[in-house]
């Protein structure tokens, strides 16, 4: 069973459009290209309706898979729990650890080089 809903947004749809690509047609009349011959044109409201429940992927012989994460926060593929995300790190908490405070209060941050070398910057 599939995660993945009909997708119908109520702001409009795309249509193809003679001599300019693909549009999206909204609801109030209003036509704005979407996709042309220079590229894609979005804007961040064209995502403002989108719910990835789930991503569906299909391997070399055409089978399909479901990826998920459940409410437990597990990693589900085709529905059977896989990864434990809580037992990772978030960039957030990465970004805790790499701030350090000095005996006086003085906080810095901690950044390493490609050759290995640490440097400190006062934030």
């Amino acid at each position: 069973m599939s995660k993945l809903p009909n997708r119908n947004p109520s702001s409009g749809y795309i249509k193809p459009e003679d001599g300019v690509g693909y549009v999206i047609a909204s609801d109030n009349g209003s036509i704005r290209p979407i996709i042309t011959a220079h590229g894609f044109n979005l804007d961040p409201a064209d995502f403002s309706d989108l719910n990835l429940p789930a991503l569906i992927f299909s391997d070399e012989l055409g089978n399909t898979h479901e990826i998920s994460i459940d409410s437990k926060n597990m990693l589900l593929i085709d529905d059977e729990p896989m990864i434990d995300l809580d037992a990772y790190y978030t960039k957030q908490d990465v970004d805790n650890m790499m701030k350090l405070t000095s005996p006086n209060g003085s906080k810095f941050k901690v950044t390493v080089a490609n050759d290995g070398t640490l440097h400190t910057a006062k934030i």
